[in-house]
């Protein structure tokens, strides 16, 4: 990153462009340099660790979660651990000895096919019990493709992404995000609005949620849509008018 925010209108280099909007770059940054954050990184033979990091200025008593998926969709395993970490501390787990057996996470080994194609790492809360808002236990979420990103184009319906929306209070809108098969970079665009989160993924057969907060009352309803890097064309976004 070479600074913070565009000087004049057009390309530049900021990661918050000349209005203030921030970009897609932005939000990528915002989740690697959250105060409590998951990561992986590809060792090779020594498969695909995840890292946690709390910057946070008390104990971090929280779950972590692995799952596998093939084809973007088929859960082929998935594992727990409970972690705990002190204030301004960092840890590293092998997603191998949370899921208990070798799986060759980073297809380095390269037996065969890749066994998975994606690795979800889930940041969760501890006391969390899953009720209220879709992503409530979600702290932070880390998503690996050993095989390459997924950026063939799928038809919506069989991507299966769908979207709710609610009003909040001040004008505020919260969508809910949901997706039959892995939707890999999911973008939302609704003018007049600035989403909470952008470029992300939704783990398939979960939901995400995002808050679109307004940023003037000038907000063209028509032209909101939902992306995603791995869906051909777009989904229409219905916002509703705040109470």
């Amino acid at each position: 990153m070479l600074w913070l925010r565009d000087l004049l209108a057009g390309a530049g280099w900021g990661v918050i462009d000349h209005r203030g909007v921030p970009k897609l770059a932005y939000h990528h940054l915002k989740r690697a340099l959250a105060p409590v954050a998951v990561w992986t990184v590809d060792e090779g033979l020594g498969g695909v660790v995840a890292h946690v990091a709390n910057d946070r200025p008390r104990p971090l008593i929280a779950t972590l979660r692995v799952a596998l998926y093939r084809d973007l969709e088929l859960r082929v395993g998935e594992a727990a651990t409970a972690i705990e970490l002190e204030a301004h501390s960092q840890d590293r787990w092998n997603v191998e000895t949370i899921v208990g057996h070798f799986v060759d996470a980073s297809w380095a080994y390269r037996f065969g096919p890749p066994a998975q194609d994606a690795i979800v790492v889930s940041l969760e809360r501890a006391d969390a019990t899953g009720a209220g808002s879709p992503g409530a236990k979600l702290i932070s979420q880390a998503v690996r493709f050993p095989a390459g990103r997924p950026l063939e184009r799928e038809a919506p319906e069989r991507l299966g992404l769908a979207v709710e929306s609610a009003p909040l209070a001040g004008g505020a809108v919260r969508l809910t995000l949901a997706s039959t098969r892995l939707a890999y970079g999911v973008r939302v665009s609704a003018p007049g609005y600035v989403a909470s989160d952008d470029g992300f993924c939704v783990e398939p057969g979960g939901a995400r949620a995002v808050t679109l907060h307004p940023t003037s009352g000038k907000r063209a309803l028509g032209d909101s849509v939902v992306s995603a890097a791995n869906m051909s064309g777009h989904l229409d976004l219905a916002l509703p008018v705040a109470p």
